[in-house]
């Protein structure tokens, strides 16, 4: 339990300011996932960082059980399919990732989903 409390409260701070600063910086944060779809080594370079927090994650805590530390598992795993996604970077992926940061209000999706997931992994890490 002390890996999860740990992963808890590093996920649900690193969630919670990130999805905070999706909410409030709207401009900035389409121009940076725009410019992380159109380059090719800033997309292998976050691919590694992303793979490699993703396999530490999923190494450390692989727990499958009916309860909260669950959730740090499967943020493991799509942090690691993520991570190597952007190293193989198809050209289906990057159709994809064009599409989806063209939503309309994906900000609000993006970062209010990750600032609510961060507070519930805050209060798992901190509180309970």
């Amino acid at each position: 339990m002390a890996d999860s409390t740990f992963f808890a409260k590093f996920l649900g701070v690193y969630l919670a300011v990130f999805g905070i600063a999706f909410l409030l910086n709207k401009k900035q944060s389409n121009r940076v996932m725009k410019a992380l779809l159109e380059g090719a080594g800033l997309q292998f370079y976050i691919g590694m960082i992303t793979t490699l927090l993703g396999a530490f994650i999923v190494v450390k805590h692989n727990i499958w059980v009916r309860d909260w530390p669950v959730i740090i598992t499967i943020l493991g795993w799509i942090t690691l399919l993520k991570g190597i996604g952007y190293t193989l970077s198809t050209k289906q992926l990057m159709t994809f990732g064009k599409k989806f940061v063209s939503i309309k209000n994906i900000h609000i999706y993006g970062g209010g989903s990750w600032t609510i997931l961060g507070a519930v992994l805050i209060y798992f890490g901190y509180i309970q």
